[in-house]
């Protein structure tokens, strides 16, 4: 699947919500969101795995490729680029605690400012 956002219709492009869990995004196209490719907000069991995730927010603003809190999640095997950022921000994975047994494997970060 390919999402592509323009930067000022979307803060967000995929979020995985607190009351959801087991959720597998798998093999996505991201880009354009204006500050986080994907979001798993306090939520367990799930699986984020050979994504693509780019070109998301812009110079000034907080962006972040994948952020994660809640777990355990799988994250694993994303590629993760052009994500700029202002000051504390262009991060390409980005852990809010709690985080439990997360898994972070094999994910491909670059061309971030942070």
């Amino acid at each position: 699947m390919r999402l592509s956002t323009p930067p000022s219709s979307s803060t967000v492009g995929v979020w995985i919500g607190r009351t959801s869990g087991g959720n597998r995004l798998v093999h996505n196209d991201i880009s354009g969101a204006f500050g986080v490719g994907i979001s798993v907000d306090a939520s367990v069991q799930n699986l984020i795995e050979g994504n693509l995730v780019h070109d998301l927010g812009s110079k000034g603003r907080e962006a972040t490729g994948i952020g994660l809190s809640g777990g355990p999640n799988t994250c694993c095997a994303n590629t993760i680029f052009n994500i700029p950022g202002g000051r504390d921000s262009g991060v390409g994975i980005f852990l809010v605690e709690p985080v439990g047994e997360t898994l972070l494997a094999s994910n491909l970060v670059y061309g971030t400012d942070g």
